[in-house]
């Protein structure tokens, strides 16, 4: 890893008012800054260095937006190799290969010996790159050199083609990967605020993190930095690299960066490199760090960020990577434990999206990753926290650190808000206990809150209702509704899912036994008209057999009647469930594409993942039995959770 650049905020009046608007709003509008009033001073060293790195993203390696696409990749690189710096790659019998050549590469100081691990940095010249799939890069390269073959015909074919020349330059111009001048990332992901205080969204307007903290992370690499500077310059904390393996002794500035964190007040945390293949290795990385941190005097009180274990796909000559998830659960385990035992409780992991879908695929790892890198449009990782950091962009600016350096928004471990009763919303992306992920107000206490994808984004958002009036958010966050519309009638009981399959959820009002679907989110005239089941029966909405169709499900206490097309008739199958005054919620709890039902006891949730009778899947507690809950699928992982209304 390597360090990243800054954010200028400037900070706008909350818009308090839930007005409506029928023009949809850009998704950077769910905050309250506007993005032209964000400024990014730089000098001009700063800017041209990065001008310098702007690759169009047919030019850069696949992750990696800065690091230039190797002009062929060599028959003698399997596909399964792993590209871990722009020339090299390391095969699943652990030899790094030149990516062009195919040569078995053997410098001491890139790959190490069979006694000594490499500065897992001296590969990239300190620079930060996530590891990926020779495959990818091959594929890349072939698509580029088809793209030049058919340049060169159609030159060939019409040389004075004005209109085909000014196509080339458009796209050109739009596959540029132009620097977030708002000390954004180049995908789009942006600094805002969120009720109040700076946050980081992805660049689809989700919420990262609120009351966020911009954050570098430094090693030798970044040279002697002065941090009196980079602290004008706006940086919040640092994660400072303390070492890398075991027995290689301090990162060269470590102690000396360490120094003026604690001389500054600038929250910092620590992190080390993992050169692990057995839980034996481990323990002696363990041991060593801790030593490490004694030795710099790091005693757990001073670390306000927590001691990271970087693991990623390594090469080492001579040893091999582990591959298998349930290895390196015992090599974090191993490592949390020697750490723990130390006193150093304030402990996580820190990875890339494709090595933690892989290697690292492990719930217990997963649960412990509270930083990760992504490169691109969003992090395509869900954290379990607000603690949580993201290293989205390796080629920051920041004053008083020379060169690029990793930038990260990182939020605060523990944080209270308080809304006025019944305006506050807290969301979970998980279905377990503990802390929501954030929270935001929203309407007035005396709403009736909908939920639904109304826009076919992949994200469930909230609708109020108030009468017949219906006010829909597509983002979820305080501010302005993106529809206001007139629906049906005040004493209208109203249902809420998709109807014909389009993957954007609208209403359907139901009087009596009678219910009227409406395809689009406004008013008129509904465009189907059913009777189902009798006026007493409670009634349910899913997509009951996966079709991408929701219909309709009859309650009669403890009896379901599930219908899969929406028509009158014979229910298509019956099940008993549960108590007949169970408070019984509808989602895709496995992501399975097929809505099931969840009980709700109190505060105590029974999850089942099929439409059957018997015992629950998963149980959990969560949040207090006076609660409102709402379901949906808040962060687009394919999987409902719950948010809880207060």
């Amino acid at each position: 890893m390597t360090a990243h650049t800054w954010k200028r905020v400037a900070v706008l009046t909350v818009a308090g008012a839930l007005t409506a608007s029928l023009s949809v709003v850009p998704a950077y509008a769910i905050t309250d800054t506007a993005l032209e009033d964000l400024t990014w001073p730089q000098s001009d060293s700063q800017i041209q260095t990065i001008d310098d790195l702007q690759l169009s993203d047919a030019d850069s390696i696949p992750d990696n937006p800065t690091q230039e696409l190797p002009s062929t990749v060599s028959e003698d690189v399997p596909d399964d190799a792993t590209v871990v710096s722009p020339e090299l790659a390391v095969n699943a019998d652990g030899e790094v290969q030149n990516i062009e050549t195919g040569e078995t590469v053997t410098d001491p100081e890139l790959v190490g010996t069979q006694s000594q691990q490499p500065d897992p940095l001296a590969k990239t010249d300190g620079e930060s790159f996530i590891p990926v799939q020779v495959a990818e890069v091959r594929q890349k390269v072939d698509e580029a050199d088809s793209d030049m073959t058919d340049d060169s015909v159609d030159g060939a074919d019409d040389t004075n083609n004005a209109d085909g020349a000014v196509e080339s330059s458009t796209s050109s111009t739009e596959g540029t990967v132009q620097l977030a001048a708002l000390g954004n990332n180049q995908y789009g992901a942006y600094w805002g605020t969120y009720n109040g205080s700076a946050a980081f969204f992805e660049s689809d307007g989700t919420l990262f993190v609120q009351q966020a903290k911009g954050v570098v992370d430094v090693s030798e690499w970044q040279g002697t930095i002065d941090w009196q500077a980079a602290k004008n310059d706006g940086v919040e904390g640092a994660i400072i690299r303390i070492s890398y393996g075991a027995g290689n002794g301090l990162d060269e500035q470590a102690k000396r960066n360490i120094s003026e964190c604690k001389r500054l007040g600038i929250p910092f945390g620590i992190y080390t490199y993992s050169y692990a293949y057995n839980n034996e290795l481990a323990a002696d990385e363990g041991d060593d760090i801790v030593s490490l941190l004694k030795q710099v005097g790091v005693s757990p009180s001073d670390l306000s960020y927590p001691v990271y274990y970087d693991l990623e796909n390594w090469t080492w000559a001579g040893h091999k990577p582990p591959t298998s998830p349930s290895v390196y659960d015992g090599i974090v385990n191993t490592w949390y434990a020697k750490l723990q035992a130390a006193g150093y409780t304030n402990l996580g992991v820190y990875s890339y999206t494709s090595y933690l879908k892989s290697a690292l695929n492990s719930s217990s790892i997963h649960a412990k990753t509270t930083w990760v890198a992504s490169y691109g449009e969003r992090t395509n990782f869900g954290y379990p926290t607000n603690s949580r950091g993201w290293q989205y962009t390796s080629i920051g600016a920041v004053d008083g650190i020379s060169g690029i350096v990793d930038l990260n928004a990182f939020g605060v471990r523990e944080y209270a808000i308080s809304y006025p009763t019944g305006t506050g919303y807290y969301v979970s992306n998980r279905l377990e206990g503990g802390a929501a992920d954030y929270s935001f107000q929203y309407g007035k206490s005396s709403d009736v809150v909908l939920s639904g994808d109304w826009n076919g984004d992949r994200k469930d958002s909230l609708a109020i209702r108030r009468g017949n009036r219906f006010l829909v958010k597509n983002a979820l966050c305080g501010g302005n509704a993106e529809i206001d519309f007139l629906y049906g009638k005040a004493s209208d009981i109203v249902l809420v899912g998709d109807w014909d399959g389009d993957s954007i959820d609208t209403l359907a009002v139901r009087r009596g036994a009678l219910y009227y679907f409406k395809n689009t989110i406004d008013g008129g005239i509904a465009d189907k008209v059913i009777p189902y089941g009798k006026n007493g029966d409670d009634v349910l909405v899913g997509d009951w057999d996966g079709d991408g169709v929701d219909t309709l499900a009859v309650r009669r206490g403890a009896i379901y009647y599930f219908k899969n097309s929406i028509s009158a008739g014979a229910a298509d199958v019956v099940i008993a469930y549960g108590k007949s005054n169970d408070v019984v919620l509808v989602g895709d709890w496995d992501g399975d594409g097929v809505d099931t039902l969840a009980v709700r006891r109190g505060a105590t949730y029974y999850i089942k993942n099929s439409i059957s009778s018997g015992v629950a899947d998963k149980v959990f507690a969560y949040g207090r039995t006076a609660d409102s809950v709402l379901v949906g699928d808040w962060n687009g992982d394919n999987k409902d959770t719950f948010i809880v209304r207060r």
